[in-house]
């Protein structure tokens, strides 16, 4: 699940231009991680991410054109990525309707934000452990990582 330089390969997809510098902040003091790129719109993030087929993509609910539901749609059956809800849009129904779309996580922006970081750290964590097989870290639809 790394690259050639060990690094996770993440893509996020956020409309909001002060969560963008937020997780750009953060993510840049998680060393094992590459952000590869963003989108603000569902068609850009599905074209982007089918592309550069990055390990692990952060997504929105709700984005200027379309929804982070539409991509993940998309993404459906394909074995990639890890996918992690990031949104405020944190309600029962989104969040059953992501994680039966294909999330792996999901999180509250305005309650979970560290735990977000959280689950982000230890996936990286895990794909640097991992076997050679190529078997990616698997969600249970809970916000808890799986054992190691």
């Amino acid at each position: 699940m790394t690259d050639k330089s060990g690094r996770i390969r993440l893509y996020y997809v956020e409309d909001s231009a002060e969560l963008r510098t937020r997780i750009e902040r953060e993510l840049a003091g998680i060393e094992s991680v590459e952000v590869i790129g963003h989108a603000e719109r569902a068609p850009e993030a599905i074209r982007a991410i089918r592309l550069h087929q990055p390990d692990i993509v952060v997504l929105d609910l709700q984005l200027i054109e379309g929804t982070g539901l539409d991509v993940l749609k998309e993404l459906r059956g394909g074995g990639w990525p890890i996918v992690i809800v990031l949104t405020n849009h944190s309600d029962s129904t989104s969040k059953q309707r992501s994680l039966k779309a294909g999330a792996g996580y999901f999180f509250d922006k305005s309650t979970e934000f560290d735990q977000f970081l959280s689950t982000l750290h230890c996936l990286t964590v895990q794909a640097v452990r991992q076997t050679p097989t190529g078997a990616a870290p698997e969600s249970d639809g809970t916000n808890r990582i799986p054992p190691i």
